[in-house]
């Protein structure tokens, strides 16, 4: 039997190749997990396949139902709209960001870390209000209360 830190370690591997398989599209949504197909696919135990799985259900890519076992979480469309209208918030921030604080770059590479520090906090300060700004709307109620429609504009 491996001891604790083996046990972990090997529980890590499988949380992140499970985790991986599935963010990669290689388990489809609903997709039943079978912990004894996967025990053997990786080659780890049973309680070592469990432990991944659970940590998977806490990160809500997988579910776990009494009597049924473990499946991969499935999506609905408001699902993907919803985490699509984040990314390009976040990333439309960051692209913004980097257009307007292309000093930070050149800071770094000048090595004048005081500089890319205080350009740094900027774009963050920048980035936290208009993620607030966007929480404060009420779009973000809209995401957790499915039922609440669109907010008014």
């Amino acid at each position: 039997m491996p001891d604790r830190a083996t046990h972990r370690s090997l529980s890590r591997a499988v949380y992140a190749g499970i985790r991986a398989d599935i963010l990669a599209g290689r388990y489809a949504p609903g997709a039943k997990l079978s912990p004894r197909t996967i025990a053997t696919e990786y080659n780890v135990s049973l309680s070592v396949v469990r432990e991944a799985l659970t940590r998977l259900t806490e990160q809500d890519l997988v579910v776990a139902a009494p009597q049924l076992g473990f499946s991969v979480v499935e999506l609905d469309i408001e699902d993907v709209r919803d985490v699509s209208r984040l990314r390009i918030l976040i990333e439309g921030a960051g692209l913004r960001g980097a257009v307007e604080h292309r000093g930070l770059m050149e800071a770094a590479l000048d090595r004048d870390a005081d500089r890319a520090v205080v350009l740094l906090t900027d774009h963050i300060n920048k980035t936290a209000t208009l993620l607030q700004s966007y929480l404060d709307s009420g779009a973000a109620r809209d995401l957790a209360e499915p039922d609440a429609g669109p907010a008014a504009s």
